[in-house]
């Protein structure tokens, strides 16, 4: 199912490079500038989504009013199939999410077959999602520096196993001293991070220029 799609002539001074006038539809950056996540619908907005981009929030979007973006993104992150000539689709949702490129056979993703399939394509296409994860590792200590000492006995750190006499001597590690855990969090397996918005180009005719002739801008 493919949306016709009108060919609008450029405003004068203007040049189209290479058949596409400005960044692909379906583009997607990251966006160091705060949003407002209520600015929509993007026509009654003069500010990003009056430039043809919108936040990455998973919303639903009617296919008539963003062909070229459902031309190209399909209903892939929500949706009926494409086959079923749907009145809706949704974009992707990359809030608090990091992104990663497909993996095209390379072997760089080690856990492709494991990865959560989009609402409409496959586990390795572009779309599916991988759960957080921590890669298999061992810890090795050397002996304690003082002799053991009986300690109260209590549950056993790890369910399943038996309980035995506890220590209450240091370890130490390879540089002689002990180790602490710092920056730990129950939730996620992380690298250290900063937050952006990300944003999808939905159109390469925005608002202004969807009032040709009346090009440059509007006034404000």
């Amino acid at each position: 199912m493919q949306i016709p799609i009108p060919v609008i002539p450029l405003p004068p001074g203007m040049v189209r490079f290479n058949s596409e006038p400005w960044t692909p539809v379906g583009a997607v950056m990251a966006y160091a500038g705060p949003l407002d996540v209520q600015t929509s619908p993007p026509e009654k907005d003069r500010n990003l989504e009056a430039g043809g981009w919108m936040l990455c929030d998973g919303r639903e979007l009617e296919v008539l009013r963003y062909p070229e973006l459902f031309n190209v993104i399909g209903s892939r992150y929500g949706g009926k199939p494409v086959k079923d000539n749907p009145k809706t689709f949704n974009i992707p949702d990359y809030r608090g999410m990091f992104l990663r490129g497909v993996d095209h056979g390379s072997g760089n993703d080690p856990d492709v077959t494991d990865r959560r399939p989009p609402a409409n394509g496959g586990k390795e296409e572009v779309g599916s999602t991988q759960e957080d994860a921590l890669e298999s590792h061992r810890h090795c200590y050397q002996k304690v520096e003082t002799p053991a000492a009986p300690a109260q006995a209590g549950k056993p750190a790890i369910p399943g196993m038996q309980d035995t006499t506890p220590t209450t001597g240091p370890t130490v590690d390879e540089e002689g001293a002990c180790s602490k855990l710092e920056k730990v969090s129950k939730n996620e397996t992380r690298p250290v991070n900063t937050y952006v918005n990300f944003i999808i180009k939905f159109t390469n005719y925005p608002a202004w220029s969807r009032q040709w002739p009346n090009f440059p801008f509007p006034g404000p």
